[in-house]
């Protein structure tokens, strides 16, 4: 079998390449502004790892997917939480897929071997297929959704080892090209675990295109194969490690709730619709809640449509082995998300991202012969081929960027996933979380009922309108709902953290501290949540664990401006002498007053306070007139008497100290 590639001009893929380039940035130019969502806010929004690009090691610790990670920091790194930069970042990965995808294909069709009818027209059949590929509103999920680059960035990895590994074979000096494939084919599996198959797929490429024989393929490219292979073996290694370190296992045969039986036979039903959604995508959803099948029809009618479409795809390779390739691909790609292994989702659209250039092919290239079969004039083939090909790549980019517009808002977003799939909880806690962020409490409300009435022991959505019955002022309804959710989830920190401050709000100290003390056992305590923990503790008169928890939150973020006063004031006015420290307080309240520039009267009576206890009284008294000055400029009467007496206190030489029945409060 022939391996060398025909002689191309460069110069004929630089217009083709310029239009789709500009075909897909007019698909997605209108979700530049699309808000992050879902699972954007817990990746990004919420996520500290990414808050900086250095130690490596803080941004991708414990993450089965650390090349997404170092992305998504430095996404952060350049433009904070502005999301015109992270959508640009998944348009551009986007287009480079596209072009990669026009560069192979263009490419096989020219492989000596290949129909000559084919090979004529590489340039136009490999074009359309990138251009259709580029611009189809499927995709939509993997480069709208910020988080799902992961995917796409993946597919762009994916997508570059097959070219660079045809490139080597295909030149008399592949050492460079089989490096880049190995480089490309590593990233991808640090990118996202569906990357293991492409190994796979690269070698029944090569057997049916490039080599006359396993040997040959073996012989060969052996020194490619091995390297990936051992990426695989990392990859099949690390990742059930990864996930088993995580509470809430979403994929692999931990997943609670869902067996191995019952993804697999709900799998044919999911791909049907995949397939359907590729012909013709008007039900795109971003969150399905996929019912398990428990139909027969839904079970055997799909899974023999699904057998039927694999072994037609086995058998073809007999006779049309480079057309076989296509439908294998699809199932091999799809093979690690849409069989055996249960994955909390069935169902998730962009999981289509690479198994859709094979539908595409096969669609492009059946076209391509079914004119070349209606019409006898080649001009006249060509002529009703583009056409065909452009008007559905109008009607595919309309529908993106009317798709795209569902991401402008995420009420907006979470409206449509209700609407499409109202059996779907998570969809209408969704709806509730975007409408309380617009100030629609009733509404959201409603919402957070509607997804309890759905699903009754969602602890979630309990917690959820407990939050914002406590905002309305409804704070016995409020405390039962924040019960349901801890008694339905009994690991749920956030719970546990808003019922605590609830009850302290209400002067229950002590019942907030157990409840703050549950959350604890559960998960280690950030420093805004030890800041709350010491404030109760203070409000009981448990001055010394509140310092301790003071001191947690300043080793935590020692820029917290916050927890170095309130510290600080431990130090300089805690009833037992064991725990002040009169120079440590005047550090700290120190490091406190020059960040607000000498003009906050809480963090300077603070200063006052230290300066006492160090038995620094001239200090002290200057900067307690100075905290009375502020009182009075800003009009406080109450704050303004209390600043009075301390100065009174400090002009007798007497420290600060705090009572022994209650907690003064700066």
């Amino acid at each position: 079998m022939a391996t060398a590639d025909s002689a191309q001009d460069p110069k004929s893929v630089v217009v083709p390449a310029v239009i789709l380039m500009l075909a897909t940035w007019l698909a997605y130019s209108n979700c530049l502004n699309a808000p992050f969502i879902f699972d954007d806010i817990s990746n990004i929004e919420a996520n500290e790892a990414i808050r900086s690009l250095w130690p490596l090691g803080s941004v991708v610790d414990k993450s089965n997917r650390p090349l997404l990670m170092l992305t998504l920091a430095f996404n952060y790194a350049i433009g904070g939480l502005d999301v015109r930069g992270y959508h640009l970042f998944d348009v551009v990965v986007h287009i480079v897929a596209g072009l990669t995808l026009f560069a192979f294909v263009r490419r096989t069709l020219r492989l000596r071997g290949v129909e000559s009818r084919f090979r004529k027209s590489a340039d136009l059949i490999a074009f359309s297929i990138a251009l259709i590929w580029l611009v189809h509103p499927l995709q939509t999920q993997a480069v709208t959704y910020i988080v799902q680059r992961c995917e796409s960035l993946m597919g762009m990895f994916f997508l570059l080892f097959l070219y660079c590994t045809l490139r080597g074979a295909l030149s008399p000096k592949p050492i460079g090209w089989y490096l880049s494939a190995v480089t490309f084919c590593w990233l991808g599996m640090g990118t996202k675990e569906v990357m293991v198959v492409a190994p796979i797929v690269m070698l029944v490429y090569d057997r049916i295109f490039l080599s006359d024989s396993w040997k040959a393929v073996c012989r060969n490219r052996w020194p490619v194969y091995l390297t990936c292979g051992l990426a695989q073996v990392a990859l099949l290694v690390l990742v059930p490690k990864n996930l088993a370190q995580h509470a809430d296992v979403s994929a692999g045969f931990q997943v609670r709730g869902l067996t191995a039986w019952e993804y697999v036979r709900s799998q044919p039903a999911v791909i049907l619709h995949y397939l359907r959604l590729a012909f013709w995508p008007d039900q795109l959803c971003l969150d399905y809640m996929w019912p398990v099948a428990r139909s027969p029809l839904e079970i055997y009618g799909a899974g023999l449509v699904i057998l039927a479409l694999l072994a037609g795809s086995l058998q073809a390779l007999r006779w049309r082995p480079r057309l076989a390739l296509a439908g294998m691909a699809f199932f091999v790609v799809l093979a690690p998300t849409s069989s055996f292994m249960p994955i909390l989702d069935l169902a998730v659209e962009h999981r289509m991202y690479l198994p859709l250039i094979s539908v595409i092919v096969l669609a492009v290239l059946c076209l391509f012969v079914l004119v070349s079969r209606l019409l006898r004039a080649e001009t006249s083939q060509r002529s009703a081929f583009v056409t065909i090909v452009l008007i559905a790549a109008a009607a595919l980019t309309v529908r993106t960027r009317t798709r795209n517009a569902d991401y402008f808002s995420r009420t907006s977003m979470w409206s449509d996933v209700v609407a499409k799939a109202p059996h779907n909880f998570r969809g209408h806690l969704g709806l509730g979380l975007a409408l309380q962020g617009e100030n629609k409490f009733d509404q959201a409300v409603a919402a957070f009922e509607r997804a309890i009435e759905l699903n009754p022991s969602y602890a979630m959505a309990h917690h959820s309108l407990g939050v914002l019955q406590v905002a309305q002022g409804r704070a016995d309804e409020a405390i039962s709902h924040y019960e349901q959710a801890i008694r339905f989830s009994a690991g749920y920190v956030l719970a546990y953290r808003n019922y605590g401050n609830l009850l302290a709000r209400q002067g229950d100290y002590h019942g907030a501290m157990e409840l703050y003390t549950k959350a604890a056992a559960v998960q280690p305590p950030n420093e805004a949540t030890y800041r709350v923990i010491a404030h109760t503790l203070l409000r009981v008169r448990r001055y010394k664990e509140a310092a301790d928890a003071l001191q947690a939150a300043v080793n935590l973020k020692p820029d917290s401006l916050v927890d170095v006063a309130w510290l600080a004031w431990v130090r300089a006015t805690a009833p037992d002498a064991e725990l002040r420290d009169g120079e440590e307080a005047v550090r700290l309240a120190n490091q406190a007053v020059r960040a607000t520039r000498y003009q906050d009267s809480g963090a300077m009576t603070i200063l006052a306070a230290a300066y006492a206890e160090a038995g620094r009284f001239d200090e002290a008294i200057r900067t307690a007139r100075q905290t009375l000055g502020l009182a009075r400029a800003a009009g406080d009467e109450e704050f303004t008497k209390k600043a009075r007496n301390r100065l009174s206190l400090l002009q007798q030489q007497r420290p600060i100290h705090q009572t022994a029945d209650a907690f003064v409060d700066p």
